[in-house]
């Protein structure tokens, strides 16, 4: 084994050479990497653990203040949806010019000193089988305040959260109804994430009239969640840079907005529209906000005991509002364990549950919410709770890597069908007995490659729609939805003999393969809509023909991503 150290352009690079030599047009190979010269004088330091893999960055958005050393632990290198692809890498472009491969199974370190500010997008910048388009993060570089460097931890102290608080527009001086919508149409509108759009944006389009209302622009990167207010006029949103936005669904417009870290996911309202209950990933932790103002009330730390008995920081993944009991369920992604919050102040947590390794969604199983079912994406499970007693009833096994979103319960037949990412059988559960009914999968595809995201749940201006839409997101078939008849699967019909239709990018009008996604019914049923993420389109299908394909109305959008039909935020078992 040998050391090398060398100088390239003002870039110090030490590599541990492993019978990889030299560099090839600048690209970096190595397991430690240091960018810029070492500093002269003490500077703050902010050490990130990241995992690289099929097709992503975790954490997917880095943010730290002007001057600070960053190091970069590279930790895990998998490619395991496309095991044929054997390096990704992290590259930010120009200023920074940082370009490292990085190859599966080893581990890398990364340093460099954040002298830009501003946004700056780190991706694998090499083919790395059908989702590589996906995998980009963000580098936030912010000013120093007055000498300051604000760090995540700063997030923990309320009243600098608080600090952050931004009002664009009073309340009282906005629109008494909707400017460009009928208030009878609230349960068509759909709300859809538009995931690179700079400084971020929600499209909103009206499914009665298949109108594109607009967009609402500057809601932070990536969102991830909307929730929509029972009042019919408030939507909030949460990025995956810590903004909290108050929209304006009358004027289309942001009204207040607070940062409340630096990598937030979680979204969830009270049943009575005065609390929302928002979850970082850093800092660990959840926040309390008054919905009205966005005023933070309660800081909750997301630490606790894994599952090999260390005391750890926890990111904070999916919360969820369960409104008839009054409590909001958070999930701690690494110490493994769910907590039931209360409502009201003072937000007391009232239980605990140990329910998995690396913890990502929590559904509804029952319209009564007594049932919800925690996702493990390590266990491959799901622990299904008891709400009214408090108590663990039962534990699912499922498909690699599960993945259910929100979801699609079918109270009509008693079912609950959700996806995987790391297959692309649909996992059904039976809702009265709680019991595994099997899976279904597309005939004519290696289920093995790659799964997905989202289904389309049963819409409650027409329940008895005959389909239900699946997506496949991963590996060699991404870009494929298929269809399921929910009665023959009522009937006992499982495997591939359920599944009536599979539909490509080519079904789609599309010029090319890529990312399909979250297909969602409208109101009333008529019609289908999903995401082409990579063709930067919206697809409205006319959902009366099925199974056969035809497209009403193509949309314009920047690399759209996650839909949001009104109507579920008519029921509460959708969350």
């Amino acid at each position: 084994m040998k050391l090398t150290r060398k100088i390239i352009k003002g870039i110090t690079v030490t590599s541990i050479a492993t019978g990889i030599t030299g560099f090839i047009l600048g690209i970096l190979i190595g397991y430690y990497v240091f960018i810029s010269p070492p500093p002269t004088e003490a500077i703050p330091t902010k050490e990130i653990n990241m995992k690289v893999f099929q097709f992503g960055f975790e954490p997917s958005i880095i943010n730290v203040t002007e001057g600070t050393k960053v190091i970069i632990h590279i930790t895990e290198v998998t490619s395991d949806l496309e095991p044929g692809f054997l390096a990704h890498t992290f590259t930010i472009g120009p200023p920074y010019n940082i370009n490292v491969i990085l190859e599966v199974g080893k581990k890398y370190t990364i340093e460099f000193i954040a002298t830009y500010v501003g946004e700056f997008i780190f991706e694998c910048a090499i083919y790395c089988g059908s989702g590589h388009a996906a995998m980009k993060g963000k580098l936030i570089v912010n000013p120093k305040v007055a000498g300051k460097t604000v760090r995540a931890e700063d997030y923990l102290d309320i009243k600098f959260v608080n600090s952050t608080l931004k009002v664009y527009v009073e309340e009282k001086n906005l629109p008494n109804e909707p400017k460009n919508w009928k208030i009878e149409d609230y349960p068509y509108l759909a709300a859809i994430i538009q995931r690179e759009y700079p400084k971020g944006a929600i499209k909103i389009i009206n499914l009665k009239t298949l109108e594109d209302l607009g967009n609402i622009i500057g809601v932070g990167d990536k969102v991830h969640v909307v929730e929509l207010h029972p009042n019919k006029r408030w939507m909030y949103s949460i990025s995956r840079d810590g903004l909290v936005s108050k929209i304006d669904l009358y004027s289309l417009q942001i009204v207040r907005q607070i940062r409340i870290g630096v990598d937030s996911r979680g979204l969830a309202l009270s049943y009575d529209g005065k609390y929302l209950l928002a979850g970082n990933y850093e800092p660990s932790s959840a926040l309390i906000l008054d919905a009205e103002t966005l005023v933070p009330l309660k800081v909750i730390l997301a630490y606790g005991i894994d599952y090999d008995g260390n005391s750890i920081k926890s990111r904070v993944a999916n919360v969820y509002g369960i409104n008839k009991y009054k409590l909001f369920a958070i999930n701690l992604k690494e110490v493994g364990e769910t907590w039931f919050i209360e409502q009201k102040p003072p937000f007391k947590i009232v239980k605990t549950f140990k329910t998995g390794r690396i913890l990502h969604e929590i559904n509804a199983l029952s319209e009564d919410e007594r049932y919800i079912a925690v996702t493990s994406q390590v266990d491959n499970t799901y622990t299904i709770i008891d709400v009214e007693k408090m108590e663990i009833f039962k534990i699912i096994k499922t498909p690699k890597i599960p993945h259910p979103g929100q979801g699609t319960p079918d109270f009509k037949y008693g079912l609950w069908y959700a996806n995987s990412i790391g297959a692309a059988n649909i996992t059904v559960v039976n809702i009265h007995t709680l019991e595994l009914v099997g899976y279904i999968w597309p005939a004519g595809i290696d289920v093995n490659a790659g799964g997905g995201l989202f289904s389309s749940p049963i819409p409650i201006g027409n329940p008895d729609v005959k389909y239900i839409w699946f997506d496949i997101v991963f590996g060699k078939h991404n870009g494929t939805l298929f269809i399921v008849d929910r009665e023959m699967v009522a009937k006992g019909k499982l495997g591939s003999e359920p599944v009536v239709k599979v539909i490509t990018w080519k079904d789609l009008g599309l010029d090319k393969a890529g990312k399909i996604v979250h297909p969602e019914y409208s109101y009333d049923g008529k019609y289908i809509i999903v995401s082409a993420w990579d063709h930067n389109k919206i697809i409205i299908l006319d959902a009366t023909v099925l199974p056969e394909i035809k497209v009403v109305k193509v949309i314009d959008a920047t690399t759209p991503t996650g839909i949001f039909p009104f109507w579920r935020a008519l029921i509460e078992y959708l969350g």
